[in-house]
């Protein structure tokens, strides 16, 4: 059984497939901090870009998930990982998708997506809505990184959501790590209640201080009530 604790929904701790955890060597420095900072899982969310990185389907994600699992119960650590994937939003999305299947979260209907371009493509209002009406969980990951003119993000933040997106912040935007802007923004969203989820996306352990410092911030802001919701609650949902 499952115990009490965080889970983190957003992660690159899978070794060598994208730009994350290198090797197992890292992706167990990992799990090792993670446990101290509370967590007692992580759901694995490496890139799912076909042109970049095309290993990276479903299929081969829940096969990799099942090796680092081993590996951590052979290490005598007490945590669990689970399969997800982080699509970026593009024309090719759909064929991808009826193709290799919809990167999900673990055992639910959401699925993890992101956007770095300096504007907002045609084609992601169209991608988003076909996944609302076929019944998945559209989630923007770390929207206040955005490269997006502030007016332009808030205004975009406000229609998606009105119809149903959730939002992701980003830990390490939370302590700065990010830049100013970003931990403006993330400051303002989670005070507000505009994110459904915090997550590390952690990609290698000489990096997780930043994002654990975000979680001490999270709860200063708001509450360690709040931020047990963002990321206990809401997490353990999806892999229940």
């Amino acid at each position: 059984m499952l115990p009490i604790g965080r889970i983190d929904s957003h992660s690159h701790i899978l070794p060598g497939i994208d730009d994350g955890c290198p090797d197992i060597e890292a992706s167990l420095a990992c799990v090792r901090q993670f446990i101290a900072a509370g967590y007692v899982g992580t759901i694995c969310t490496p890139h799912v870009i076909p042109k970049a990185y095309p290993e990276n389907t479903p299929e081969r994600i829940r096969t990799w998930v099942t090796a680092l699992q081993a590996e951590i119960t052979q290490e005598g650590l007490e945590y669990q990982v689970w399969p997800g994937g982080e699509f970026v939003l593009a024309k090719e999305n759909w064929e991808y998708f009826e193709r290799d299947g919809v990167p999900t979260l673990a055992n639910s209907r959401a699925t993890l997506m992101d956007w770095w371009g300096p504007s907002w493509p045609d084609f992601a209002d169209p991608t988003i809505d076909r996944l609302l009406a076929e019944g998945y969980q559209p989630i923007l990951a770390h929207p206040e990184r955005m490269k997006l003119r502030e007016s332009e993000l808030r205004d975009l933040v406000d229609s998606l959501t009105a119809r149903g997106v959730w939002l992701q912040g980003n830990l390490n935007s939370l302590s700065g790590g990010e830049g100013p802007f970003s931990q403006m923004l993330s400051q303002a969203w989670l005070k507000g209640g505009r994110y459904k989820l915090l997550a590390s996306d952690a990609h290698h352990p000489d990096r997780l201080a930043g994002r654990f410092a975000g979680l001490q911030v999270a709860i200063d802001l708001v509450g360690q009530d709040r931020v047990t919701e963002l990321v206990q609650h809401r997490t353990r949902a999806f892999v229940e």
